[in-house]
């Protein structure tokens, strides 16, 4: 076994990699037991983090004496469930060159956050300036994903952190949720690996527990002698970007998927842009309407003169809510609730006018239906009962101020019980229905 100390430990493990042998104090480095460890296989390698199972497997194989990496990061899952960052290497006094030509092969693992290990100076007034007043969140870390330093505005993010310099020492799996760690890693090991800048953008959740985003850019560290000794990290915070994007998207699907008709004018009240149900509507294609007035695209019953007057309602009032006659695509007459508003800038000056169009056709024919079952017989046609009095009061009313008369007639069907009784409701229908056809041809 190698020589080690309090924040090391070294293993002998098998191709399974199953620990036969153990020195050191397990719990203080990897936060496992040595009697676990040793009583049951398999609980090294479920405690690696899955993407480092195949990565430690094949450092393992290739042995101790490679001019390649020299040590292998991993993460190991502890007994309260957080993973720890650690150092992996192959201790060569009992590891052949490979171990796929022997049982088993000669590990040590250490724990970076044990003995402080800067490999270069940072000019500490320059950093704790820049740590305690910028804006995004900067770090360092050394090329075991250790935290060197975090900014004053990254401490904010964390729970556990209270000022910028307890970032010391730490990984991210210490003061940030696992899910983000595993994606800050994957990040970082990027960088290490294709030694240049790696960025992504990437969630975050504040302290309250809401969510942002942030261009997390990593670069890599090198010392004089060109050796990557680290990294150094700005994200920014870009959730209102992001927030105006979706919700870009979110205006663009609705203006997409709307119902009604739309119809985005500029300035010089030409078209701009429509949506697919104008497009459907009208039959027209929008490449054919971009840079045509509306009236030439709407309005095609009202007169010019109308349509002058309800433009000058939208330019005094910035807006217009009326009713407009239009052809719909098949060539049928239709009625359209019509909506204009306009779009002012920080001047007050109109750059844009919104137009709506709803179909209304359907609900104006149910008005005048309704308004007929209020004021006519359904069987007859003839005016019912509450039409025929409010008329009658109308004429009186006339009467007594020209002074003219008025004459009442009263018509009765004998034996109308009679027909019905002897042929039938329906025939006695017919023979209302006739009569009032008669009435209508004689009377006004």
């Amino acid at each position: 076994m190698t020589e080690h100390h309090e924040h090391t430990i070294s293993l002998c493990l098998d191709q399974t990699l199953a620990v036969h042998e153990l020195l050191g104090n397990s719990d203080d480095v990897i936060g496992l037991s040595r009697k676990s460890l040793l009583a049951h296989p398999d609980v090294l390698q479920k405690a690696l983090h899955p993407k480092d199972r195949a990565r430690l497997t094949a450092f393992l194989k290739q042995g101790p004496d490679t001019e390649d990496t020299a040590y292998q990061n991993i993460r190991i899952r502890d007994e309260t469930g957080r993973y720890r960052v650690l150092i992996a290497t192959i201790n060569p006094n009992r590891s052949s060159s490979s171990i796929e030509h022997r049982q088993s092969a000669s590990l040590s693992l250490r724990d970076p956050r044990g003995v402080p290990e800067v490999p270069y100076e940072l000019p500490l007034i320059l950093i704790r300036t820049i740590m305690e007043t910028t804006d995004d969140y900067i770090f360092f870390k050394d090329t075991h994903h250790i935290l060197l330093a975090g900014s004053e505005k990254m401490a904010g993010l964390c729970p556990v952190i209270n000022h910028w310099t307890e970032f010391a020492r730490k990984s991210d799996y210490d003061v940030f949720p696992e899910d983000n760690a595993d994606a800050y890693y994957d990040l970082e090991t990027t960088v290490y690996h294709k030694r240049s800048m790696a960025k992504e953008v990437q969630c975050f959740f504040r302290k309250d527990g809401s969510k942002g985003w942030v261009d997390n850019r990593k670069y890599p560290i090198f010392n004089d002698q060109g050796v990557l000794v680290g990294l150094y990290g700005v994200a920014r915070d870009i959730s209102g970007e992001i927030e105006i994007l979706q919700r870009k998207s979110l205006s663009a699907s609705v203006f997409e998927h709307a119902a009604e008709s739309i119809v985005i004018l500029n300035a010089e009240h030409k078209v701009a842009d429509v949506n697919s149900a104008l497009e459907t509507s009208t039959g027209l294609k929008k490449a054919n309407i971009l840079g045509k007035s509306l009236q030439s695209l709407k309005h095609a019953l009202q007169s010019s003169e109308d349509f002058a007057a309800l433009w000058s309602a939208v330019l005094k009032d910035g807006s217009y809510t009326g009713e407009v006659n239009n052809i719909a695509n098949d060539g049928t007459q239709i009625t359209e609730q019509c909506r204009i508003s306009a779009v002012y800038d920080d001047d007050g000056k109109a750059h844009h006018f919104v137009c709506l169009y709803s179909d209304i056709s359907k609900l104006k024919q149910h008005e005048r239906e309704l308004q007929s079952i209020a004021n006519f017989d359904v069987l007859t046609g003839l005016v019912n009962r509450q039409l025929f009095e409010d008329r009658l009061e109308q004429s009186l009313a006339n009467c007594e101020r020209t002074g003219k008369h008025l004459a009442l007639a009263y018509i009765d069907i004998d034996s109308f019980k009679h027909i019905n009784d002897s042929y039938g409701h329906t025939v006695g229908d017919s023979f209302l229905i006739g009569i009032a056809e008669n009435m209508q041809t004689a009377l006004r």
